[in-house]
């Protein structure tokens, strides 16, 4: 008799794959599994997170921010690595690399591509060894109330979103508001009966561009801009390293920071018709803000300053520490 004790997560399909050793294939979508996933899955289990969003919010520009900052996070974690576990994540690396050098923005994500961006990362503090396995898609699709969720295979099987939202880029786009962006979430999930009542959804929005918001309340505006983990990773010599009773006073403020922006986008219609949707539903609800470049781009993608990203660590957070729960 065989006993299959070998507990494993398919990362492109969530499949659960039970094995006597390591597998090298998921058997239910075909897809090779990356190997240091694979061996290291018991230390450092993985949290999935969707990407859900329009074109042109911010969505690729974030993961490179996201990137630089888990790359540069050993600044002040005394005992944290990290290291890409896909070709495609660690192409994401090179980028940022890339995008230093010569401040040009990333391409577009494209309808029908299926890469996974999959993150060893060991010895955080507060949450130990972690697996961040993400997976973004183009913005079009999220344009129809029913959201083709084989373009989009996380959204039905792992509890956390980050929904990214360009409110300067609201008043151009042809219409829409943020309520419907959540009312095409929850319609999807619902088609596919998704019960909100068994199943509590994690929901991080996220306010992206948000140094150009111009009626950013002045609160916010210095949270965002005074960002002392950009200025720690950049800081060259020793700087105070965070704890885990650093990262509890780092969290207690991001929620501060969330209700203070629940509080202020009810101050308009679509936002308290978004809120309102989001607890109808049971929906553990965040709000983040963040500027993945922290300065101007101009009509051909490029910086027109020095990158200097603010809060794209936050979300981040937010994911983890929801899932961690």
């Amino acid at each position: 008799m065989f006993f299959f004790n070998k507990r494993t997560i398919c990362p492109y399909c969530l499949a659960e794959i039970r094995s006597r050793n390591h597998p090298e294939q998921c058997p239910v979508c075909k897809n090779d599994l990356p190997v240091q996933y694979v061996h290291e899955y018991d230390q450092h289990p993985p949290f999935f997170v969707q990407v859900f969003g329009w074109s042109q919010v911010g969505k690729t520009v974030y993961q490179l921010a996201l990137t630089l900052m888990l790359v540069k996070m050993s600044q002040v974690w005394p005992r944290y690595s990290h290291s890409a576990a896909t070709d495609s994540s660690q192409i994401r690396v090179r980028e940022v690399n890339q995008f230093l050098a010569q401040g040009e923005m990333p391409p577009i994500t494209q309808v029908g591509e299926q890469e996974i961006y999959v993150m060893l990362l060991r010895n955080m503090e507060r949450w130990g060894g972690r697996t961040l396995v993400l997976r973004d898609c183009a913005g079009e699709i999220f344009d129809t109330m029913e959201v083709p969720v084989d373009q989009a295979p996380f959204l039905l099987n792992t509890p956390t979103t980050l929904m990214f939202i360009s409110l300067p880029d609201i008043p151009h786009s042809e219409g829409r508001t943020i309520d419907q962006l959540l009312n095409n979430y929850l319609n999807t999930l619902m088609k596919n009966r998704v019960d909100f009542g068994k199943e509590r959804r994690k929901l991080v929005c996220v306010l992206t561009k948000a140094d150009l918001i111009e009626d950013l309340p002045k609160n916010l505006r210095n949270y965002l801009i005074n960002d002392p983990l950009w200025a720690a990773v950049n800081t060259r010599g020793a700087v105070p390293q965070m704890d885990n009773q650093s990262m509890q006073k780092y969290l207690e403020t991001m929620k501060r920071v969330s209700d203070a922006i629940e509080a202020w986008i009810q101050q308009e219609a679509q936002g308290r018709t978004f809120v309102r949707l989001a607890k109808d539903k049971n929906i553990d609800l965040r709000f983040s803000l963040i500027s993945s470049t922290g300065a101007a781009v101009d009509s051909s993608g490029s910086m027109l300053e020095n990158l200097s990203p603010r809060r794209v660590l936050d979300p981040f957070f937010w994911a983890v520490e929801l899932q961690s729960k």
